[in-house]
């Protein structure tokens, strides 16, 4: 048994406790059997929006603490998921926007050190990111398979087959803020890679961090992710910042021709005792989704503790950083491929 296999297979006897009828699928989207038994694990995904809602550039929603970026760097390395969606990474292109002299911070020294989305995951990842602003990135660990064209273990900043904004990039929240506005905020992204797995051939990944005020912008966004999809199998995960029950707006209507019974995909997302999907965001929100074509299992949503929780602060001496934690809690999703 690998170790990444030993890892994930520890982690979901510790879930083994959940009331099985009350892990049920999102609405009008059932997972055969709800969660995979441990022995029936064939991978393990995670999708994470590692973001924030403070507004200071060149941070602005990014990790600014070096000790908490390791703090969840060691997180992630724990956990060991053989897939991993990131969105609101911070990247080296928002860092060449300052000449950052606080060596506890993590713009400091760019030029010098491992690009931040390195740090997080570590050497045994296979990382490609998006062609926008390098902040969404898919991770494919080294054990589990290759992203197609990126070397074992390399990092390619822009190596995800990212299809331009639907409408001019914006630079701020207020410029796009208003539904129907006719921008896209330049950092959100859908992007997809290639992996070729040891175990079940090659499978597309789709990592989505749609525009989050509405129509136009978000639903044409929506639209360019499922049009990547072609007749490889295909994971479709990340931030879609709609809640897909919401039938009675553009991306909700355009979520359920393509997710549910009788549809291509199904979402993994669980719900609570009244059918209510879990919230991925500390506001309440479910916001956060993860969608296949070719697997069953359910996902877990780590929001109680969340999986960043443990770090310490006022003992690290930057109390204030405190509000710069991740307002998403990150989605795991054991899976099993039939």
């Amino acid at each position: 048994m690998t170790p990444v296999r030993l890892t994930v297979l520890v982690g979901l006897l510790l879930l083994a406790g959940c009331d099985e009828d009350e892990a049920r699928a999102d609405v009008g989207s059932p997972v055969d059997g709800g969660a995979v038994p441990a022995s029936e694990i064939d991978l393990v995904a995670l999708s994470w929006n590692l973001g924030n809602l403070v507004e200071s550039q060149p941070y602005t929603r990014r990790m600014r603490s070096l000790a908490f970026e390791q703090h969840v760097a060691t997180q992630l390395r724990e956990l060991v998921p053989d897939l991993v969606g990131l969105q609101e990474v911070l990247s080296p292109f928002e860092c060449a926007a300052v000449d950052e002299r606080v060596p506890s911070r993590t713009c400091f020294g760019v030029t010098e050190q491992l690009p931040p989305v390195r740090r997080l995951l570590g050497p045994d990842y296979s990382i490609a990111c998006d062609g926008n602003h390098q902040s969404a990135c898919v991770g494919v660990h080294v054990g589990f398979g290759r992203i197609r064209g990126v070397e074992p273990g390399g990092l390619a900043l822009a190596g995800a087959d990212t299809p331009r904004l639907p409408f001019e990039p914006c630079e701020s929240a207020e410029c796009a803020q208003e539904t129907g506005a006719p921008e896209c905020l330049d950092f959100t992204s859908v992007s997809s890679v290639l992996v070729d797995t040891g175990a079940f051939g090659t499978v597309r990944v789709v990592n989505v961090h749609l525009h989050p005020w509405g129509p136009p912008c978000q639903w044409a966004m929506e639209r360019s992710a499922f049009a990547l999809v072609d007749d490889t199998p295909t994971i479709v995960l990340g931030d879609w910042n709609f809640d897909p029950r919401a039938i009675e707006t553009a991306p909700g209507r355009l979520w359920a021709e393509h997710v549910g019974e009788g549809r291509r995909f199904t979402s993994h997302h669980p719900t609570d005792a009244e059918a209510r999907p879990i919230p991925t965001k500390d506001d309440g929100r479910s916001l956060d989704r993860l969608i296949t074509d070719f697997a069953i299992g359910l996902c877990e949503v780590r929001s109680d503790p969340p999986l960043h929780a443990g770090f310490d602060f006022a003992a690290a001496g930057i109390a204030g950083e405190a509000k710069r934690q991740p307002d998403h809690f990150a989605v795991v999703c054991p899976l099993a491929v039939p």
